[in-house]
């Protein structure tokens, strides 16, 4: 355990932990710090401005993510078609090679009130409003939903 202490009157203490179990071993540090009260605030005041920013962000997106979907949802409805047809539209925009089952879980979770989902004749199909999927680009959407993992793992 080491501690570097500053003029100002913050304390970074490095502590050293030895992990040895069967199949891991090794050392790992961890850094805590006691900042002095003009830092702490400094801190703080960076941090509020970040959270702010990312909510101003998420805000965004999410109005972009709704504009579009009210897009999609003023498209005239024609006719339905088995959910399959949704599912290799999505496979096929996004080169995705997730299971059946996950993309049609995705979509109903995403796009239920949009697709207008709805079983007839068989109790196990699924169908799906065919120019609404027609409408959606699945591509785009994704990166609209998914933009703040990509901003934020480089």
């Amino acid at each position: 355990m080491s501690e570097i202490r500053h003029e100002c009157g913050c304390v970074y203490t490095e502590v050293e932990i030895d992990v040895d179990r069967p199949f891991m071993c090794y050392t790992d540090w961890e850094t805590f710090v006691r900042r002095c009260p003009e830092h702490q605030e400094e801190f703080e005041r960076k941090e509020r401005q970040e959270n702010e920013r990312r909510e101003q962000e998420r805000l965004k997106r999410e109005e972009a993510i709704e504009a579009y979907l009210q897009t999609v949802r003023d498209t005239a409805h024609t006719e339905f078609v088995p959910m399959q047809y949704a599912i290799d539209r999505f496979r096929h925009s996004m080169k995705n090679v997730n299971s059946k089952s996950w993309i049609q879980d995705y979509l109903r979770r995403t796009f239920n009130d949009v697709l207008m989902f709805q079983q007839k004749r068989h109790r196990c199909r699924v169908y799906c409003c065919k120019s609404k999927v027609d409408a959606i680009d699945f591509k785009h959407f994704w990166n609209l939903q998914n933009t703040q993992y990509r901003t934020t793992r480089g």
